[in-house]
């Protein structure tokens, strides 16, 4: 009888925190864009009947829980355990710097203690950024790349827009903007980043078509993007018109190629329309609405793709070059072998300043450079010179 009232006790104390917890869930909403908002609760006890303190603190503690809820949501858990130090140094006591605004959503007194329940709204640009500053994170190399190609024709335009292959011109694409908006609310980083729309000029790709999907792979495998998407959007002005508003027609057609197998995962179009609104150029409203719908999609299809790619294994050879080899080499194979995801390390042939190993990696093989990007060697460095389909060579280099 006794164990029961102690039982029912303990379940007086937390009823209230699963009661509230339970009405603030019903009421979240998805926020995008580099902020997100989090429901948190947060609990402490009243000392001599000061309730105003109590909830103060106990608010405190909701807001202190959804930042580090965010910091973990960006942070592998492969590198978190190894980081976890300067993650925390990052993250605690600091609240008030990633906090863009909270609300109090409901709160309660119960045996002595105060319970609340916070609506907050994190930063998560200026998360990351400190989490790179610290030396947790390198920037972007913890999101899948994803390079986007897209062509776009507005309804005064004769031909394509585009920045790669032959004759590439003067770039400034809404569909591209309304696209890379959408992927990044998925933690996708695209490429080209901004102001960079170039091929690499010693990357020797040159395009036999604007929409030529192998070129574009190979493209994507030099700049380490895991996908790529293709297409075009094209804007024209629409035959059903009102005597006030001209109406436009857009149409985007994009296709997504998984780079590291040579394959086309997913192709389809997308259409909307919309009338021209004052100051905007013709066809912007009716692209940006098309690229809304495609950006929805393909990001569905992305994240499926690397939620599959984190447990798919992948064979690859695994070159290594450099000077003060055999002591690097030593170091560089044991640290590759404690790396999460290592399924066998198998050293094929040896040199005086060369190795080759067989590697089977669960995971995608630019997710397995990635890895090794973010691994540290007390006196030497590591460059990687190519990443491959079936293969990645890297060098030892001085620090």
């Amino acid at each position: 009888m006794k164990q029961y009232k102690k039982y029912n006790r303990k379940l007086q104390r937390i009823l209230p925190l699963m009661v509230l917890m339970g009405l603030l869930l019903g009421m979240i909403s998805p926020v995008q864009g580099k902020n997100r908002q989090y429901i948190t609760t947060g609990r402490e006890a009243i000392v001599k009947a000061d309730m105003a303190s109590a909830k103060q603190k106990a608010v405190d503690k909701a807001i202190e829980t959804a930042v580090q809820s965010a910091a973990v949501s960006l942070v592998p858990s492969e590198i978190l355990h190894r980081k976890l130090d300067a993650f925390y140094g990052t993250i605690l006591g600091k609240k008030e710097k990633f906090l863009v605004s909270y609300k109090v959503l409901g709160e309660t007194a119960w045996d002595e203690m105060f319970l609340v329940g916070v609506k907050s709204l994190v930063n998560l640009d200026l998360l990351r950024q400190e989490l790179i500053t610290a030396g947790v994170l390198e920037h972007s190399i913890n999101q899948p790349r994803v390079l986007l190609l897209m062509a776009e024709q507005g309804p005064d335009d004769i031909l394509p827009k585009y920045w790669w292959g032959k004759y590439p011109g003067a770039y400034e694409s809404i569909a591209h903007a309304g696209l890379k908006q959408q992927l990044e609310t998925g933690q996708l980083h695209v490429l080209p980043e901004h102001g960079k729309f170039s091929v690499p000029g010693d990357s020797g790709i040159e395009f036999s078509s604007i929409y030529d999907g192998k070129t574009a792979m190979d493209l994507a495998r030099t700049m380490g993007a895991s996908l790529v998407i293709l297409g075009r959007a094209r804007a024209v002005e629409s035959s059903n018109r009102s005597e006030d508003k001209v109406l436009f027609e857009a149409n985007i057609e994009a296709a997504v190629y998984d780079p590291a197998r040579g394959e086309k995962i997913f192709a389809d179009s997308f259409h909307a329309a919309a009338d021209r609104k004052f100051g905007e150029k013709k066809g912007e409203t009716a692209i940006l609405n098309a690229s809304r719908q495609a950006g929805d999609k393909i990001l569905d299809v992305c994240r499926d793709f690397f939620a599959r790619d984190l447990n798919r294994e992948t064979h690859f050879l695994l070159t290594i070059h450099g000077d003060k080899f055999l002591p690097r080499f030593l170091m560089f194979k044991q640290k590759i072998m404690d790396m999460p995801g290592i399924v066998r390390v198998q050293p094929m042939e040896m040199g005086v300043s060369t190795a080759t190993m067989d590697m089977i990696y669960q995971g995608s093989i630019q997710k397995f450079a990635d890895q090794i990007m973010l691994t540290t060697f007390p006196d030497f460095g590591v460059e990687i010179a190519h990443v491959m389909e079936d293969g990645m060579n890297v060098h030892f280099v001085e620090k």
